[in-house]
């Protein structure tokens, strides 16, 4: 999705970098549609068995999924998204977390770029651009968020 990449490379580079001490490793199915869970597994192998694998954790996941995932295994983080415009989190998500000692680890700090500023009306998404089809960057809402961005833009 972002350019090609080695298979055998990435392996090496994901076990150089446990050996020197990086503890976190993110992935998700929209890093090449699952391809990076195989190589991560691949990197890992006999993962949980030594140790490598000391924690597990959930990315967009609902409390109620995240309550049938902890009856298959023990779960230590949850990746949201988060910002000023995507909050939903506020109403269960963040709880759960803090009542079951979850970690989380939001993402998504600036909306996918719009909460950047540099966003103009004439912003074209083409390709595999997630925003192409996001509601927040489609007419009339595109508009609506531009405008509060602005309004933040003068308070900030």
């Amino acid at each position: 999705m972002w350019g090609g990449s080695d298979d055998a490379q990435s392996i090496a580079t994901i076990r150089c970098a446990v050996e020197r001490g990086i503890y976190l490793i993110d992935t998700a199915p929209v890093y090449g549609f699952g391809h990076s869970d195989g190589v991560v597994g691949r990197a890992l192998e006999g993962l949980r068995e030594a140790g490598k694998i000391r924690t597990i954790g959930v990315s967009n996941f609902s409390r109620e999924q995240m309550d049938t995932f902890r009856r298959a295994a023990s779960l230590a983080t949850v990746q949201p998204p988060y910002n000023i415009f995507e909050r939903a989190i506020e109403r269960d998500v963040l709880p759960y977390a803090k009542r079951e000692k979850l970690v989380v680890l939001a993402y998504g700090a600036l909306c996918r770029g719009l909460l950047s500023g540099r966003m103009t009306g004439n912003a074209t998404f083409d390709g595999d651009d997630l925003r192409k089809s996001d509601p927040k960057f489609q007419p009339p809402r595109f508009g609506q968020y531009r405008a509060t961005v602005n309004a933040l833009k003068a308070l900030a």
